[in-house]
């Protein structure tokens, strides 16, 4: 679970950065508006908070139980949307984009979730 929790947290650092600087996922669309470039700063802040939560809570997994459910419910849902996505709505360089999110976010939740009994049984 250790590795699981600072992988996760190394992602969403990842998505911190990228988010942060909005031109390196423009594909060429142009520059943002303001309004999406203010979505994705707080998108930016929100993944860095998220990946210091999951970089503490490696430490000691048992211990910050909600950490795990937080983690849980985040690469589900990323899942479960990127999925929808990519079948449907996106096409081109952002689908592949999104696919890969979508199966590193499953890949995550399925890690989680099958180490958490083991985990949680340890505390």
């Amino acid at each position: 679970m250790n590795i699981l929790l600072r992988v996760a947290a190394v992602y969403s650092l990842a998505w911190a950065i990228a988010l942060a600087f909005p031109r390196s996922l423009s594909f060429g669309a142009g520059p943002p508006t303001p309004d999406v470039s203010s979505l994705e700063h707080g998108l930016a802040i929100a993944n860095l908070g998220l990946a210091y939560l999951f970089y503490r809570a490696s430490a000691q997994p048992a211990a910050h139980r909600a950490v795990l459910y937080v983690a849980l419910i985040i690469f589900g849902l990323r899942g479960v949307v990127g999925t929808y996505e990519v079948l449907y709505v996106l096409d081109g360089t952002p689908a592949m984009i999104r696919l890969i999110d979508f199966v590193l976010s499953l890949a995550l939740f399925v890690g989680i979730l099958n180490s958490l009994p083991q985990t949680l049984q340890d505390s």
